[in-house]
Formats: C-alpha cells, structure tokens, sequence
C-alpha cells in the first residue's frame, strides 16, 4: 500500500502569513479565507493550515473566531 507523504510548511508561507496580516486594512487581521485568498491558496490546505500554525506557534499571529491577527514583532530595548 502507497501512503502519501506528509504535508510540510512552506517557507514561502511562514514569511508572507505575518506580513499579509499586519499589512490588512482593518486593524493587523483578517479572516482565514481572506488571508488564503491574498496568498492565493486554499482555504482548507494542508500546506497552508500547518504554516498558520506554525505561525501562531512562533507567536507571529493569533487566531481569533476564524480571524488571523498579527501580533507586533517583540520590541528591542536599548542597547548598552
């Protein structure tokens, strides 16, 4: 029996998910289906759902009832 390989993340997607959503015009964030339309993929994707998570895990964005948020990158303290 031939099994198919296992879905993998995208580089492609973990840089553009952050930066599609905090480049939305409402806020840093838009739904799913919005985010998948911008990045001209799937909704539903394998690829794209572990790169989202994958995402969220870095804590680059939050998921929120279907929205996916950008979070601020960490800010630097001043350097001595």
């Amino acid at each position: 029996m031939v099994t198919a390989p296992r879905p993998r993340v995208s580089g492609y997607l973990l840089r553009r998910i952050p930066q599609v959503a905090a480049e939305a015009r409402w806020g840093g964030g838009l739904s799913r289906a919005e985010l998948a339309r911008a990045l001209h993929v799937r909704e539903f994707d394998q690829v794209f759902t572990l790169s989202l998570l994958v995402c969220y895990r870095r804590r680059q964005v939050d998921l929120w009832r279907g929205y996916v948020i950008a979070l601020s990158p960490p800010q630097e303290g001043p350097r001595s």
